[in-house]
């Protein structure tokens, strides 16, 4: 299967598609959601998450994002510590501020590499993404933007 979403597959398609790797490989599986429209990102992850049984938990980046040196790398640290069970789905809103420099960016790596549960980085297409980063996880979906009701049916 192709880590990009294909034209014609449906989001619940790909959910499920994350949700069964997460459970064949105990947990660790990660996604970038890209798109526009965060409230369809949201959706999703709390599909994602009820459907696994888990927590979503919301990253507030403010908390994490710093601008002194090592700072960024020690709040991700803090927090996949706490993560650490594989309980939550971690859901990264704006991902982006993550990206802004290279060690930021290669402490995630690692700790995304390393968490035994799942998690989502929610981008916006509109601004640039990191091709190299995306290599490091299992899926990316595109969200193009819906009009107001959740492409997944109930939720």
């Amino acid at each position: 299967m192709s880590k990009r979403d294909e034209a014609g597959r449906g989001h619940d398609e790909i959910l499920r598609a994350i949700a069964d790797r997460a459970r064949e490989k105990g947990g660790a599986v990660s996604a970038v959601f890209a798109g526009p429209d965060k409230h369809a990102m949201i959706d999703a992850a709390e599909v994602l998450a009820r459907e696994l049984g888990r927590e979503l938990y919301r990253v507030d980046l403010a908390q994490v994002v710093s601008k002194y040196i090592g700072e960024t790398e020690k709040n991700l640290e803090r927090l996949f510590h706490r993560a650490e069970d594989g309980a939550w789905v971690l859901f990264f809103d704006d991902a982006e501020a993550l990206f802004g420099d290279r060690s930021g960016n290669e402490a995630l790596v690692h700790r995304i590499v390393a968490y035994a549960g799942v998690v989502i980085l929610a981008v916006d297409l509109r601004k640039v993404r990191d091709r190299a980063f995306e290599r490091h996880v299992h899926f990316v979906v595109e969200f193009p933007g819906y009009a107001g009701s959740s492409p997944f049916g109930a939720t």
